[in-house]
């Protein structure tokens, strides 16, 4: 540690004053409040101090190893001649006479004189004995004639042993040059010793040849060489440190010349890299303007203007069509007045498109306080305004839609507040006819300033699917946009649209359901490139409404069904009740007719009794009927068959002057429906239809099978999609209007006369159908007619006959027991009389309890018959039934009822197993039933 701190003392003492000088100036700029040095410097002065050292110690290497290989390459020129001259002849006991020794020593005296930094040169060789003897040395002075010229403290004599351990001198030896560059010290000075072997001809090391040099200078050479790259980096060290000092006294100088300008290019330089457009114009507000006399890169940016092309114009370059002008004349007045103005307004680029625009512009006044020039920071609002439109849109239309009591307010609203809001000058709303196939305009906005006759051009037009731009967009199922509808072609509206000056159309879907259901459309006088973010926006508003109309459907279809279901229960209960007495009525007027003379007054008035409950049996069946209440007895029919069946009747109700034709399908497919119900279905439509032309026409019944898809079926809630069989009945009569259509199911309505229409016509046809799993629909429009379609689901299999009847006068009889159980008595009582007339044993009780004691007071008798109204307090018909039957298997089953909700009746329709007779019967009716059902054999 001591050697090195010895070596490296000059480093350490420059480091030390290096560190002082650094810390002393840094205290002396922060007194005067000069700029300190930044870190870098710190860092640089460092790492120059470490290179400094770093050099130095590679400075002193290289001293070392130049002046190693001089010394090696002296050792080793001497050796080689040492050789040469025969050093290998000596003998280890040379006497100092010998001729070629004093030779040697002249010559090792000679090579001395060469480098005056050799103290001594002599060899050494080994005796056997191992040790080290002198040979011949330098520093003898023996004269060359052998003779000893006196003892010299420093001299060595011949053949002196040299005894001191040596590692290079033993290397040396074993025939391995070396050179030892550790000084030794002694009293004679500091060395360092070079050992080259000499070899005999045999090249045997036969000596050793030691060259002592001075280490002084060789030590003072190689500090030099230290010291002259610490002086270096001193030096550096100085001026980096001076030009450090120089620059903080510099830059104090000229800080307060900064300070002046600082502002200004601080100015310069926001306005140059500012976002917002800047714009410095002269003051002068008299027409054209003021004129712009700088503008920023962000300027450029915005309107896509250069800086060539606007210096010395004026901003109106920058106006357009929706340029609000109320804003610029509020400019204008607050900049008159020395006011500083604030406002939006609608700008065009270079390119001509339009941006959002909010400005701030403040006057400049020189020293005398008068305006000189105007500075506008101009900001491109452009996206914050399209997202606070989008949400001005979304928040209108979920207003509108929450307000709405109807689809028809809402798309009507919806179209004004859209074209408002987006600056849109037409709004369309087109709607799918399906009767038709073709969409209709339902609903225009248009703005005041729009010219010509856009409006009646487009509620008159009407598109198929994939025609026109409403066409497209109600095919594709995707908006379209069209940049110019003036370079479209075969733009159909392509007059009546550049009357109107109108350009950019846009048009999409509205979704309803699974299908399309209508098509909204814009058009606008400017020419707009594509935004899909309005687009979006459009899409978004096209489902809501989409989701709008689906649930005002849904929500009329149930209102409609509460309400129909609510008068389908009130006349079900009511028919049922009435019913009975109809039975009973129409029983008891039958046997009155059997009982008086035929021609007497008494016989009219019972007849006149008959007549009159026929016509309200009918009208209970309508009820009934309309209330899904009915009993069906389905069966697989043939529909060509039923209206070629009904041809007659259907011309005997028509009269001679309508035409009555049928264009059936001849591979029309099977339907399972009651043929009586289907029946009463038609003539009440052809009843209706005749009241529609009473001035003649015609009458069209066409069959044909008929498929439904989803964008028909979307807009009735229980109907499925699939294949149909379809009758339809057209008429060419006067028509209904859209609130008439809009009523036409609904029961009691009617637009007859007081008098001449009970209003349960095309509502008992809707309840049938709707009870028979089929669709019914109108198609009508005033003066062209109505089109009834009605859709019953296909079946497959076998149409079987009816049953066909006796049409005999007189009512078969029998002699049978017959258990007769009806709550009501009057229909009680009318029902035993008939059939103890016609012979039969009757046992007639209230109830099933009363029933069941009778049966068992009848002990072992046969009951061949149970005659049972099916709705009954305390017992039901057919429990009844089934405990008659444990007692006597063989007894037959008759129900009666009007009533679809028992258990002989499954969704209205009659298990295949039961016999029934529907309420209200004749007595004509029951008499052939029960002969009917006595004479089937039990199985």
């Amino acid at each position: 540690m001591q050697i090195w701190l010895a070596e490296q003392i000059s480093f350490l003492i420059f480091v030390i004053l290096c560190i002082a000088a650094f810390i002393i100036q840094y205290w002396w700029l922060q007194k005067v409040k000069f700029a300190r040095l930044p870190w870098r410097v710190w860092i640089f002065a460092v790492l120059l101090l470490g290179v400094g050292w770093y050099l130095s110690e590679q400075a002193g290497h290289w001293e070392w190893n130049r002046i190693k290989s001089l010394t090696q390459d002296f050792a080793r020129l001497y050796g080689d001649e040492m050789e040469k001259r025969g050093h290998w002849k000596l003998p280890s006991d040379v006497v100092g006479n010998d001729p070629l020794y004093l030779n040697l020593i002249e010559t090792e005296k000679t090579w001395e004189k060469l480098n005056p930094d050799v103290s001594d040169i002599y060899t050494l060789r080994k005796l056997p004995n191992g040790k080290n003897v002198f040979i011949v040395d330098s520093e003898t002075d023996y004269n060359h004639n052998g003779i000893y010229d006196g003892e010299r403290e420093q001299r060595t004599p011949v053949g002196e042993v040299y005894d001191e351990p040596d590692a290079g001198l033993e290397r040396a030896f074993r025939g391995e040059a070396n050179f030892d560059f550790v000084p030794i010290t002694d009293r004679w000075g500091t060395w360092i010793s070079a050992f080259e072997p000499l070899h005999d001809p045999s090249g045997h090391v036969e000596a050793v040849l030691g060259v002592d040099f001075d280490a002084r200078n060789f030590i003072t050479a190689i500090r030099n060489a230290k010291l002259r790259l610490i002086s270096l980096a001193a030096l550096l060290e100085l001026m980096l440190l001076g030009a450090s000092t120089l620059n903080s006294v510099l830059r104090a100088q000229i800080i307060e010349r900064e300070k002046s300008g600082e502002s200004l290019q601080l100015l310069a330089s926001a306005v140059e890299n500012a976002r917002e457009s800047v714009v410095i114009t002269d003051a002068e507000l008299n027409l054209p303007g003021p004129r712009i006399l700088f503008v920023n890169p962000a300027f450029t940016q915005i309107t896509g203007y250069s800086a060539d092309e606007v210096l010395g114009k004026t901003p109106r370059i920058l106006q357009g069509p929706r340029t609000d002008k109320t804003v610029l004349a509020r400019l204008r007045g607050n900049l008159a007045r020395g006011k500083t103005f604030e406002g939006e307004t609608i700008n065009y680029r270079k390119d001509g498109k339009d941006f959002n625009l909010e400005w701030q512009i403040a006057p400049i006044r020189n020293a005398g306080g008068k305006t000189t020039h105007f500075v506008a920071v101009q900001h491109d609002i452009t996206a914050r305004k399209c997202a606070e439109q989008k949400l001005s849109v979304e928040y209108a239309v979920n207003r509108i839609l929450a307000e709405s009591p109807s689809w028809e307010q809402a798309i009507r609203e919806t179209l004004q507040t859209l074209c408002g809001i987006l600056n849109w000058d037409v709004g369309i709303f087109w709607m799918m006819d399906h009767r038709a196939s073709v969409l209709c305009c339902e609903e225009i906005w248009i703005a005041e300033e729009i010219k010509g006759d856009f409006k009646t051009a487009n509620l008159q037009k009407t598109f198929a699917r994939g025609s026109g731009i409403p066409g497209r967009a109600y095919a594709s199922g995707e908006a379209l946009w069209i940049n110019d509808v003036t370079q479209m072609e075969n733009f159909q509206r392509a007059a009546v649209a550049k009357q109107a000056e109108l350009h950019t159309a846009l048009a999409f879907p509205i979704f309803i359901g699974s299908g399309v259901g209508g098509v909204i459309e814009f058009f606008s006088r400017e020419i707009r490139e594509r935004d899909e973010d309005l687009l979006q926006s459009f899409n978004n508003v096209g489902n809501q409404l989409g989701q709008f109309f689906e649930r005002k459907r849904v929500e009329e279809h149930l209102l409609q069904s509460q309400k129909m279901e609510t008068v389908g229960r009130l006349a079900g209960g009511i028919a049922h009740e009435f019913n009975s007495i109809m039975t009973a009525i129409i029983g008891q007027s039958e046997l009155l007719l059997e009982d008086l003379p035929s021609g007497s007054s008494l016989a009219k008035n019972a007849a006149e009794i008959r007549k009159a409950a026929d016509r309200a049996a009918t009208l209970t069946r309508q009820l009934l009927a309309y209330g899904r209440k009915q009993i069906l007895q389905p069966q697989i029919l043939d529909l060509n068959a039923i209206v070629v069946g009904m041809e007659n009747m259907l011309l005997h109700l028509m009269g001679r002057n309508v035409q009555v034709s049928f264009n059936p399908d001849a591979d029309l497919k099977r339907v399972r429906a009651d043929a009586g119900q289907i029946e009463q279905v038609v003539i009440n439509v052809a009843m209706n239809a005749a009241d529609a032309m009473p001035n003649g026409g015609k009458l069209t019944l066409e069959t044909r099978n008929v498929p439904l898809d989803n964008n028909y079926v979307s807009r009735f809630p229980d109907l499925k999609t699939g294949d149909y069989v379809m009758l339809a009945i057209a008429d060419t009569g006067a028509g209904m209007s859209e609130e008439i259509k809009a009523r036409v199911f609904e029961p009691f309505f009617t637009t007859k006369g007081v008098g001449k229409g009970t209003g349960l016509g095309l509502a008992t046809c809707h309840g049938i159908i709707k009870q028979s799993d089929g669709h019914i629909a109108i198609y009508s429009e005033l003066g062209r007619g109505t089109t009834v379609k009605i859709y019953l689901p296909p079946v497959e299999g076998e149409i079987k006959p009816p049953a066909q009847y006796k049409t005999s006068g007189d009512l078969p009889r029998g002699t049978e027991t017959i258990l007769l159980v009806e709550d009501d008595q009057s229909l009680r009582e009318m029902a035993s009389a008939l059939l103890e007339r016609l012979g039969y044993s009757v046992l007639a009780a209230t109830n099933g309890v009363e029933a069941m004691k009778l049966v068992h007071q009848q002990g072992c008798g046969h009951i061949d018959l149970l005659f049972t109204d099916v709705v009954m307090p305390q017992m039901s018909g057919n429990e009844l039934a089934d405990r008659v039957r444990a007692l006597h298997p063989q007894t037959k089953i008759l129900f009666t009822s009007a009533y679809t909700e028992s258990a002989i009746v499954h969704q209205g329709v009659l298990n295949p197993s039961v016999s029934l007779l529907q309420k209200p019967f004749t007595p004509s009716a029951l008499a052939h039933k029960i002969r009917e059902i006595l004479n089937t054999e039990s199985v």
